[in-house]
């Protein structure tokens, strides 16, 4: 790999701190734009970038129409959320409908991501939950896919469980890859590695589709339930007017589509800081005319 310098940050005109990575902007051909860095074709791991491509099992399953989700529950399957009563009501209400708990839950304990709702669970002296895991919407989801086709709910989160095996293929055939390496993500489900430019290619896949059109609808209508208030796939969504669709992944991974262009920018910091990865992001969205001014 040869990365290449992505962001600088000065203070008083002196530099603090550089960030190499990668970027690619493709466009529905899989074509390559321009990009910066040349990765060599090596693999990154999806992390949270793979939830659309999971969510659609929710669709393909027939598990999504059999219960009669809406938009909302399918937002909180794709999302990265901060905890807060509205995200958790909404995993909560599609455990209720399947008949389960957040006791059947895999993903772990974890601390709400949104600073209030963790200060009021110290004032109140409560523990956070399972639900408050910014997966736990994704874990709801595949439990719904599990109980409509009749499997196991224990060990969904197995590689070799018919639902991830179901995932497995639906990432090979939208990212035209095969056989891309498994890594688990911080929630314990099954996660894939692949080039920068084909998770682009999954994404345009995903969103230009018609088997995605409810995910796109979903990452449109409801952009505060897919992350949060501050989190920065949000903020893009809520400011482009419907026009681009934002996910992240941990370790300095962004994904950015817009559905009009119909081209996907694709964001790689190789030390995974937040900063230089909003800041790589800002520029390219001023750059490519998708987006100006970003709160």
């Amino acid at each position: 790999m040869k990365s290449e310098l992505l962001a600088v940050f000065e203070r008083d005109g002196i530099i603090e701190r550089q960030h190499f990575g990668f970027t690619v902007l493709i466009n529905k051909k899989g074509k390559i734009i321009e990009r910066k860095g040349d990765y060599n074709d090596c693999y990154f791991i999806l992390r949270s970038c793979q939830k659309p491509l999971q969510a659609l099992s929710f669709l393909k399953s027939g598990a999504f129409g059999s219960f009669g989700f809406s938009l909302k529950e399918l937002a909180i399957g794709c999302s990265s959320h901060t905890g807060t009563k509205i995200h958790t009501d909404i995993a909560k209400g599609i455990l209720a409908k399947i008949g389960l708990s957040e006791n059947d839950l895999l993903c772990p304990q974890k601390d709400p991501l949104d600073i209030e709702t963790k200060d009021n669970l110290i004032r109140n002296n409560l523990e956070p939950s399972k639900i408050h895991n910014n997966c736990s919407g994704k874990h709801s989801c595949m439990l719904a896919v599990c109980v409509h086709k009749g499997w196991d709910i224990t060990n969904y989160t197995n590689p070799d469980h018919p639902l991830q095996k179901m995932i497995f293929e639906i990432t090979e055939d939208y990212c035209g890859i095969k056989n891309p390496p498994l890594s688990f993500d911080g929630c314990g489900t099954p996660v894939y590695a692949m080039p920068l430019h084909k998770m682009c290619e999954g994404y345009l896949n995903v969103f230009l589709s018609s088997e995605g059109s409810l995910i796109k609808q979903a990452f449109l209508e409801y952009p505060f339930i897919i992350g949060g208030s501050c989190r920065l796939e949000s903020k893009v969504m809520n400011a482009s007017n419907q026009t681009l669709i934002a996910k992240n992944g941990a370790e300095g991974l962004f994904i950015t589509v817009n559905v009009h262009e119909q081209t996907a920018l694709g964001i790689k910091v190789l030390d995974g800081n937040f900063d230089a990865r909003e800041k790589v992001l800002r520029e390219y969205l001023q750059k490519l005319n998708w987006l100006q001014e970003l709160s």
